[in-house]
């Protein structure tokens, strides 16, 4: 009898999670064995169980995101595969994720026979990315119209502000974090935004994977 291959599901998001959870549960190959809220609640599970093969996991979570727990996966678990499972597909997410050596990414809404497909050829050794998220990557390496911006300099309260903003975090979780008044951070904020040529929260998001400030 074949072995099931060992899953753990990392999403901060509750009713998609025990979703995914019940359609993984329906695949008589795979098992499950745990699932977590947040990058730091996986870590803790790799660690107590050394049977799973493949952790998939979303990138914006709380406290460890996906970025920083992909990071620290491949450097303690090397054999441990990862599926990024996101909305996101900008490009410099997906180069920034490519440099930290996932195993495959797709798209939220992603269909089951897709995930599944994903999940063998990553457990097999190779590499899966939805079709979607390689043309998105590829159009903007070889996009002519690419061109460097000038060094765009931030001070050092901005950047944090701007790492906090990419976690997730409300302006009132910000001024209560660095001691400052809400209409303070939004001022910062604002300011941010007409330094890097931002229009929202997404720009500055952008901005901060660019320049390693996450």
């Amino acid at each position: 009898m074949t072995e099931k291959i060992q899953i753990l599901l990392v999403d901060d998001h509750k009713m998609f999670l025990e979703g995914l959870l019940a359609l993984l549960n329906e695949n008589k190959s795979i098992q499950v064995v745990a699932t977590a809220h947040n990058g730091m609640e996986a870590m803790k599970i790799l660690q107590q169980n050394k049977k799973i093969q493949l952790v998939i996991t979303d990138i914006s979570m709380p406290i460890l995101n996906g970025f920083e727990l992909t990071k620290k996966i491949k450097k303690k678990y090397p054999s441990v595969k990862i599926i990024i499972l996101s909305m996101h597909k900008q490009s410099d997410m997906i180069h920034k994720l490519i440099q930290k050596e996932i195993d495959g990414y797709l798209l939220k809404n992603a269909d089951v026979s897709e995930l599944d497909h994903a999940i063998r050829k990553v457990i097999s050794g190779e590499k899966f990315f939805a079709p979607s998220i390689m043309n998105s990557y590829m159009n903007s390496l070889f996009s002519p119209s690419k061109i460097k911006k000038s060094e765009i300099k931030l001070s050092k309260r901005e950047k944090e502000i701007v790492k906090l903003i990419a976690n997730e975090y409300t302006n009132q979780e910000i001024a209560e974090k660095l001691f400052l008044s809400p209409y303070t951070v939004e001022t910062h904020r604002k300011n941010i935004l007409r330094k890097i040529g931002a229009k929202n929260t997404a720009g500055i998001v952008k901005y901060a994977i660019q320049h390693n400030i996450l």
